[in-house]
């Protein structure tokens, strides 16, 4: 679901990599240039030890990206 202001929906998207347990859309709530913003997006950590990639995109109401896309990179090992 998009994240609806004034009839304007971002959002951001998993553009590439491992989806990790998150939805492939979330929200994403509008922010001013030059300010900070949080986002939060909750990922489950698989059991196989290894590497894992999880890219994003942000999405503007014309569906259109903007930015640069951003990643979380999670390094699993065994116990």
């Amino acid at each position: 679901r998009a994240f609806r202001r004034h009839g304007i929906a971002h959002r951001m998207r998993l553009v590439e990599g491992d989806q990790l347990g998150a939805p492939v859309e979330l929200a994403l709530f509008p922010a001013r240039p030059g300010t900070q913003a949080e986002l939060r997006v909750i990922f489950i950590t698989p059991r196989e030890s290894r590497t894992y990639r999880s890219t994003w995109q942000a999405y503007g109401p014309d569906g259109l990206a903007f930015g640069d896309p951003f990643y979380i990179d999670i390094f699993v090992q065994s116990p």
